[in-house]
């Protein structure tokens, strides 16, 4: 990673609960990628502060109710790596979840998860 830029980790663990629901990830509003459960989403970026979410519910039948997750603000700084942990659960109807954790529970999510099929840009390399 260059020093001057910022590493971001987003991790589904694998959980049979919405494992078929889709999780559509936004930075600041802009699209970031799909993350399925099972997998991580990477990506760089310079410092500053952000805000990631989700987008919630596409239409499909066996996403109906889906609601996109509270906003989960960052202050980036350089040279750092940040991992969060993110879920579709069920209470009172299908819900997105994100929450930032340390680094050593995000290394552990990491170790079990896998990277999406694809990745628009470069990505990153763990």
């Amino acid at each position: 990673m260059v020093e001057s830029k910022v590493r971001i980790f987003v991790v589904r663990p694998w959980k049979a609960t919405g494992s078929a629901i889709p999780l559509r990830l936004l930075e600041d509003d802009g699209p970031v990628g799909t993350l399925f459960a099972g997998h991580y989403l990477c990506w760089e970026v310079p410092p500053r502060r952000i805000t990631l979410t989700t987008a919630g519910a596409s239409g499909n039948w066996f996403e109906q109710g889906d609601a996109p997750a509270p906003p989960l603000a960052l202050d980036l700084k350089s040279g750092r790596s940040y991992y969060v942990q993110a879920a579709v659960d069920f209470g009172g109807g299908w819900h997105d979840t994100l929450q930032a954790v340390d680094a050593e529970t995000g290394e552990k999510l990491l170790a079990v998860a896998r990277p999406p099929d694809s990745v628009p840009g470069e990505g990153c390399a763990r």
